[in-house]
């Protein structure tokens, strides 16, 4: 009983701080890229390859986090986790606009 709640405790962080934090990861991002692109991770890699692997990540947690909470809005559950599970869903539909889709300038 004690793994399947670690799993369940597991899968609602995913999908309940995912979206969020992809959203405010993606918001760092395009700070970061159109200021001082070097802060966002120090080393001997590249600023394209520093790039990539910063909006991999992102992409990654957002995209985990949208799979868990369309999950959890075709499964029945309580009306309260559903709507937070809806609105973590559009937060993280945010961020992966702000990764791919921003205007050019």
């Amino acid at each position: 009983m004690k793994s399947l709640a670690l799993l369940v405790s597991s899968l609602l962080a995913i999908a309940l701080l995912g979206g969020p934090l992809a959203m405010f990861l993606s918001a760092k991002l395009y700070k970061v890229r159109n200021n001082e692109p070097n802060t966002v991770l120090q080393g001997s890699l590249s600023k394209s390859t520093k790039y990539l692997i910063y909006k991999s990540l992102i992409a990654t947690l957002a995209a985990l986090s949208i799979l868990t909470n369309a999950a959890f809005l075709i499964e029945h559950i309580p009306a309260t986790l559903r709507l937070l599970s809806f609105l973590a869903l559009c937060t993280g539909l945010i961020a992966i606009k702000r990764l791919f889709f921003q205007k050019s300038k």
